[in-house]
């Protein structure tokens, strides 16, 4: 199982709600939480890699696909940040 990666920013637990929102209207979808979406990842290093372990529990997720449009510094910072750390 693969997923693609829409969305990576890093944040303050205190701005994600603000991300979330923009991001569901950019994309027409309807209010709720996207704490559980796949595609997006919003937050410091520790939630995404916390999400990242339940979407491998979840879904046997086993590859990521980063989208083009995400910011280089962005993916950078994901990789190093992120996936190099157990």
């Amino acid at each position: 199982m693969s997923v693609l990666i829409n969305y990576v920013i890093f944040c303050q637990e205190s701005e994600r709600a603000e991300h979330m929102e923009r991001i569901r209207a950019q994309a027409g979808i309807p209010p709720g939480s996207l704490n559980e979406c796949p595609y997006v990842l919003i937050g410091d290093e520790e939630r995404m890699r916390a999400q990242l372990a339940e979407s491998r529990e979840r879904f046997g997720l086993q590859a990521l696909i980063l989208s083009s449009a995400i910011a280089a510094e962005s993916a950078e910072r994901f990789v190093d940040q992120v996936l190099a750390r157990p």
